[in-house]
């Protein structure tokens, strides 16, 4: 993994990429390395291949937890990879939801809904 690799995949889906923009902004403005697909990939670039380029090169991913998010495979499959792969997992809430049954092993609960301020606390963790 370079030295200079990404220290965190954001995986969300296209319905919260308000949300997944703002958190990834403030990380970034803080000092964190992170990557999000919006912001991350260039102008021709392949999308498909520049995401499971990030994710392979990514220590660790962000999984944003919502109803879209759930129930999308895009995200199951994200997340799947990354968990197969050995990688630190953490996910944070936009609202209540029931996850699927394999979003049981993730090591860290942020949930925005209960830590306004969920962008300052977690810097540390990804810097």
């Amino acid at each position: 993994m370079p030295a200079d690799a990404p220290a965190a995949f954001f995986c969300y889906s296209r319905d919260d990429s308000d949300f997944a923009l703002r958190l990834a902004e403030d990380l970034k403005v803080a000092g964190a390395n992170v990557w999000i697909g919006e912001l991350d990939t260039g102008g021709g670039e392949d999308w498909s291949m520049a995401i499971e380029a990030a994710m392979a090169e990514c220590r660790s991913m962000i999984v944003v937890l919502s109803s879209s998010s759930v129930a999308s495979k895009h995200v199951r499959a994200e997340y799947l990879f990354a968990f197969d792969a050995g990688k630190k997992l953490s996910r944070f809430c936009t609202a209540i939801v029931r996850p699927h049954f394999t979003y049981g092993f993730f090591n860290k609960w942020i949930s925005e809904r209960t830590m306004p301020g969920v962008s300052s606390c977690c810097v540390g963790l990804w810097v």
